[in-house]
């Protein structure tokens, strides 16, 4: 048996019993004593006056022993006795407790005509009722992010009846680590001397992240330095240990070939099918555009070999501008999770990409310069399905106005910029643009290392040429080629970019956080990119134009161009693509005075209120999208009346439907009190009649023997003042 405490800090209280001490110093009152013969006949016997002393310290000590009480109370002291298997009353000591409920997309999986969600609400509200006056609750959901339904824990049982009727349904991915991790904080405040933390699960493997195990070191560290440490229970309503459910299929997220798409261009939207079964599966799969049927793109994928993948590719336009959700389905039935039956993109048409060109060596001629072949490249002459528009601007006239009207800003051989025009190309590129500066002869490399070393991928060194007639310095290196712009033109030397040559070059030393696209024969970085911002920067250690080299004619020298204008430019920042977790962010203009919220449409069907936060030219609207699927947003809150969107991923894991193993439990249960329970065990009474210890409480027989001291401490306080 070991005595502890719920409230140690309150033991400071203690030194409050000197309190009594300090006032007795204190009116102790010092007078005068003068002789007077007559006193004599009146003094008090020496035995009656030592009597008095003693009551008056008696008193002392029973005032000091009231106060140590009540603060020695008020630190909540226990008894501990028993071991591990110790059996104890429910009502041998009060409890706080955190319900954790998984709330992902494989809850709903039907078992016996029920999904395993409503089984476990029902679980709840059995366990709730079990509990006694005193006891506390809170309850968690557990998704890709935790969402609190009662927080802090509540003594209201009726308040915990009324959150059950209004949870959410599954969705999506889920974290039970993370929960783990929220409930502790949760009963760290709380006071009640025994404490549970019990999950709600089907048990899936993914949902626990048990191959993550610095998670679940990082759990037992955060348990053990609590002052009143948990048990943690696992429970699985309904379902036996080692039952599969149907097998499951699953598509991932979506590719689009272009970056910058444009009305009346084809583009291949593909992606990829999983399925988690035990048989092969083949699926019929369709393609929607803004929630209508693409006929000429519905497809039969497969078979499928079970825990096997398979990819699909479909061709589709777009006919206007603006942004669209672009959703692949499954045309057949559907499986054991219908939300991970479909995925989806939004993508942002636009009528053209415009290209702002700053050449440093123009030329009258029209493939003079250093541009004139880009130019003709990504905007032909009379062409007019052209997806490129290009305007060419003197480097001393770029401003943050002529950027404002751009994509992508393309520098050629450029020696320096002004003060103002290297700002707004900073500004340019951090707000979300794309910058390609090309390197040549003209360029003041020290200026551009000094003025642009915030985004230059490489710093610039010096300049090599081969002054001989059709000298050569180097050479494109195709299978050095990387990223998404290049790695379709690279290959094993039979790319014709391999055959291109460089009459000269410049050295480049890419920075530290950039990354090398291309390289050139002799292992030289050649195309070094680097992010700034929501922008990236291309740094390019050759020219583009006749006298640099033979690229301009080179067969690939046109796809090679766009597929790297494109890139730079591509209108997927990543704000309306979002993995598991992330906030969803519309930024809109500014709403009329008085318009503080507006609807957004959540995956689930349900319109939600969202403030808008005002800031400048723009407002945000953001939202917390804790589920997958399509967010939309229109009416006044979307520019010109339209309609916004932005879309969340599902989490992949949680379509693998593989449960815990044997092995897995037990390791997850080892060196610490976690129970797995399985669905034939009465959860509900083991939880509550069985303690890691039995704790009694003994804050109240304090309490009551400091009122019985104090009365005694009242009547001989009356005694001595009679007496007197």
């Amino acid at each position: 048996m070991s005595l502890g405490f719920l409230n140690l800090s309150m033991l400071i209280g203690i030194a409050g019993a000197a309190v009594p001490v300090v006032i007795h110093l204190f009116s102790k009152r010092r007078e005068q004593v003068v002789d007077w013969g007559a006193m004599q006949f009146l003094e008090v016997e020496e035995r009656r006056q030592r009597r008095f002393r003693f009551d008056e310290l008696l008193l002392l000590a029973l005032r000091m022993l009231v106060m140590g009480l009540v603060a020695a109370a008020l630190a909540r002291p226990f008894l501990a006795s028993g071991g591990a298997n110790s059996q104890a009353s429910a009502g041998d000591a009060r409890r706080d407790v955190v319900i954790i409920l998984d709330a992902s997309a494989s809850m709903s999986i039907p078992i016996e005509g029920r999904s395993l969600f409503d089984r476990s609400i029902d679980w709840i509200r059995e366990f709730s009722a079990a509990l006694r006056p005193g006891d506390s609750l809170a309850l968690l959901l557990a998704k890709d992010r935790v969402r609190p339904m009662i927080d802090p824990p509540t003594f209201d049982f009726g308040r915990i009846a009324a959150a059950l009727t209004d949870l959410p349904a599954p969705r999506g991915g889920c974290d039970l680590t993370a929960a783990i991790v929220e409930a502790l904080r949760i009963l760290e405040s709380t006071n009640n001397p025994e404490r549970e933390i019990i999950i709600l699960s089907d048990e899936t493997r993914s949902a626990w992240r048990v191959d993550e195990r610095a998670k679940w070191e990082l759990l037992r560290s955060i348990r053990g330095k609590q002052r009143a440490a948990p048990r943690l229970w696992s429970v699985s309503p309904s379902q036996s240990p080692g039952e599969s459910p149907a097998s499951n299929g699953s598509l991932g997220p979506l590719q689009v070939s272009r970056g910058v798409i444009v009305p009346g261009r084809e583009v291949r939207i593909s992606g990829e099918i999983s399925n988690s079964g035990s048989d092969p599966r083949t699926r019929s799969i369709e393609l929607l555009i803004d929630g209508e049927v693409d006929a000429g793109a519905t497809q039969v994928v497969g078979p499928i070999a079970p825990g096997g993948r398979s990819t699909f590719s479909a061709a589709t336009s777009f006919d206007r501008p603006g942004d669209h959700v672009v959703t692949v389905r499954f045309a057949d039935a559907a499986d054991s999770i219908p939300s991970d039956d479909e995925t989806h993109r939004v993508v942002t048409v636009v009528p053209a990409l415009e290209v702002i060109l700053v050449d440093g060596k123009p030329s009258a001629q029209p493939l003079g310069g250093e541009l004139g072949f880009v130019r003709v490249a990504l905007a032909p002459f009379g062409d007019p399905t052209r997806v490129v528009e290009v305007e060419s601007v003197d480097a001393a006239k770029l401003d943050s106005a002529i950027l404002s009207t751009c994509r992508v800003v393309i520098l050629a051989n450029v020696d320096r910029l002004g003060t103002d025009a290297a700002v707004a190309l900073e500004s340019f590129i951090a707000s979300g643009g794309g910058a390609m500066v090309i390197l040549g002869d003209r360029v003041d490399a020290e200026w551009w290392n000094e003025s642009s070393g915030a985004w230059l991928p490489a710093k610039i060194g010096e300049f090599v040429k081969d002054a001989s007639p059709g000298g050569v310095v180097g050479r494109p290196a195709p299978s050095s080629f990387r990223g998404p712009a290049l790695e379709a033109l690279g290959g094993s030397g039979q790319s014709p970019l391999g055959e291109a040559s460089f009459a000269s070059k410049r050295r480049l030393e890419p920075m530290p956080n950039a990354a090398v696209l291309a390289r050139l024969d002799g292992g030289d970085p050649w195309i070094v990119e680097r992010g700034h911002g929501r922008g990236r920067a291309l740094l390019l250690g050759s020219g583009v134009g006749a006298e640099a080299g033979t690229l301009p004619v080179n067969p690939d020298f046109v796809p090679w161009i766009h597929r790297l204008v494109a890139d730079l430019g591509s209108l997927d920042d990543g704000s309306k693509n979002l993995r598991p977790g992330e906030d969803v962010r519309f930024a809109i203009p500014v709403p009329p005075p008085g318009v503080e919220v507006v609807d957004v449409r959540t995956p689930d069907g349900r319109v939600i209120q969202s403030e808008v936060v005002r800031g400048g030219n723009t407002a945000l609207v953001s939202v917390d999208a804790s589920d997958p699927g399509v967010y939309r947003l229109d009416g006044q809150g979307a520019e010109s009346g339209g309609v916004r969107y932005a879309t969340v991923e599902a989490d992949p894991r949680e379509s693998n439907l593989e449960r815990l193993s044997a092995a897995d439990r037990i390791e997850m249960c080892k060196d610490w009190p976690f129970v797995i329970l399985d669905s034939g065990e009465n959860a509900v009474d083991r939880i509550l009649r069985s303690a890691t210890v039995r704790k009694h409480e003994l804050w109240r027989p304090m309490i009551l023997s400091a009122l019985a001291l104090l009365c005694v401490e009242i009547w001989m306080t009356r005694r001595a003042t009679v007496g007197s």
